[in-house]
């Protein structure tokens, strides 16, 4: 009825990522005590503020897999960071555990 809300399912939460953001790519990183990445909250002429990594540790395996700085966060497993601040974002970052999955946007 009116009011209403429906939840998507977690597998279709960050679907809308990939239609709003065409280019953007899923990362996956084992984090191993840390990600070795450092994020920053900012802003990019193109899509607006939002998480943005900052830098990376050199020879982490977020390094490895591909992760660049400059590139903005999308999303941390399951949890769109779209809308997140600082602190959401490092905390989502800090929390997961395991192979951390990541959508990201590299922008020119």
């Amino acid at each position: 009825g009116p009011g209403s809300k429906k939840f998507p399912t977690a597998s279709d939460e960050t679907k809308f990522i990939f239609d709003q953001f065409p280019k953007a790519r899923t990362v996956q990183v084992r984090k191993e005590g840390f990600l070795g990445i450092m994020v920053i909250y900012g802003k990019h002429a193109e899509v607006g503020s939002g998480i943005f990594i900052s830098d990376l540790r050199e020879g982490s395996n977020a390094e490895l897999a591909g992760v660049k700085v400059g590139d903005m966060l999308l999303a941390v497993n399951q949890d769109v960071t779209l809308e997140s601040n600082y602190d959401d974002a490092t905390g989502l970052l800090k929390r997961a555990e395991g192979v951390v999955t990541m959508i990201l946007l590299t922008l020119k």
